[in-house]
């Protein structure tokens, strides 16, 4: 079996993960605006993301205010139904759990 480079595997692999990346916070960001939240950074993990669906999203950047953070990150597990994680690392809390076939996470600093 001969494989071939294509763009996406060179040098504009990074430019489509970038463009995905864009889409599905967008989408998500969409989303979440009709049901009252405000929007975070969501993207497609590249280890089993992009072949299981999996989605990653946390609050953006909300200077000294990490309580802000984290009621960003809970508006958004409880629309999706997501579940906290007893087990996250010290200094963050996660969320996780199943939309359709979407493996969907959300973390913070706490």
């Amino acid at each position: 079996m001969t494989t071939t480079s294509s763009p996406a595997r060179t040098g504009q692999g990074s430019a489509v993960v970038k463009v995905l990346n864009e889409a599905i916070t967008a989408a998500m960001n969409g989303f979440g605006a009709r049901h009252g939240c405000r929007p975070m950074h969501w993207y497609l993990p590249e280890v089993n993301g992009f072949d299981r669906g999996d989605v990653i999203g946390f609050p953006g950047p909300t200077g000294d205010d990490r309580a802000g953070g984290v009621r960003v990150a809970q508006a958004w597990a409880r629309l999706l139904g997501l579940a906290e994680r007893a087990d996250e690392m010290p200094g963050y809390r996660s969320w996780l759990g199943a939309v359709g076939s979407s493996r969907i996470e959300i973390w913070c600093k706490a």
